[in-house]
C-alpha cells in the first residue's frame, strides 16, 4: 500500500465520519418532534459536552436517545425543545463541525428545523 493511498484512505475515512454524524444529528433532530407529538408533551434537544440528548420536558428529564460524537468533531448550539405540536417553543440550534465544514440545524420559535451547510466552523 503506497503512502499516497493511505492520505486517500485517512481524507475519505474522515469524509465518511463527518456525513454520518450528520445524518445522525438530523435524524436525532426529527426524532425529537415526532416523539413530543407522538407522546404528547415536550421534548428537549440538549448538548451536555460533545454528546446530544433528548429528554422529556426540560434538559434534567428523563433520557430518551442520547449521541456522543467523535473528539474529530464538535457539537455547539442551543436547546430547544418541541411542544406537542411539533412546534418549537423557543430559539436553538445544534451545530457539528469538523473544523473544515460545518452542518447546522437551527429551529426558530413556532418553527420546524432548517439546515445550514458550509465551509469553515460553527463560529
Amino acid at each position: 500500500m503506497s503512502l499516497a493511498s493511505v492520505i486517500v484512505y485517512g481524507a475519505l475515512k474522515r469524509d465518511y465520519e463527518f456525513f454520518r454524524a450528520v445524518s445522525e444529528l438530523e435524524q436525532a433532530v426529527r426524532l425529537a418532534k415526532v416523539l413530543a407529538m407522538e407522546r404528547g408533551k415536550e421534548v428537549s434537544v440538549c448538548l451536555k459536552g460533545n454528546a446530544l440528548e433528548l429528554r422529556e420536558l426540560s434538559c434534567s428529564g428523563r433520557l430518551v436517545k442520547r449521541l456522543a460524537f467523535t473528539h474529530r468533531l464538535r457539537l455547539t448550539g442551543r436547546a430547544f425543545r418541541f411542544d406537542a405540536r411539533g412546534l418549537s417553543l423557543e430559539d436553538g440550534s445544534v451545530c457539528l463541525t469538523d473544523g473544515k465544514r460545518f452542518y447546522r440545524v437551527e429551529v426558530r420559535k413556532w418553527g420546524s428545523p432548517r439546515v445550514r451547510k458550509g465551509r469553515g466552523g460553527c463560529g
